[in-house]
């Protein structure tokens, strides 16, 4: 099953929460924007890295995956924190760097 995570990150980038966002099918699942805000807000992050996997695929991020990253950062964002990056770990366990991609990078803000 797809299982998606927000490691929410202090100023020094220390880890102050790990929250789960989503559980899904083999190939689909709901990230919870509300479950990473309040997440976020709780441990007064400035800085959120989302993760999720692909277990049936690969890192490749989907259209849902570009449209919900979008959407994150911008709603973020307006709140003053950072999406730094958001992973995906494809069925061989390799993670994939939507940040680090030249095609995504333009998702965040």
């Amino acid at each position: 099953k797809e299982k998606g995570l927000a490691f929410c990150l202090d100023a020094s980038g220390r880890v102050k929460a790990e929250v789960v966002v989503s559980e899904g099918t083999e190939n689909t699942s709901f990230i919870d924007v509300r479950k990473i805000v309040q997440g976020a807000m709780g441990c007064d992050a400035t800085t959120v890295v989302m993760a999720h996997n692909h277990p049936a695929g690969s890192g490749e991020p989907s259209m849902s995956d570009m449209d919900s990253t979008r959407a994150l950062s911008v709603t973020l964002r307006k709140l003053q924190v950072m999406l730094a990056d958001h992973v995906i770990v494809d069925e061989n366990n390799k993670p994939h760097s939507m940040y680090m991609e030249a095609s995504t990078r333009n998702l965040f803000y």
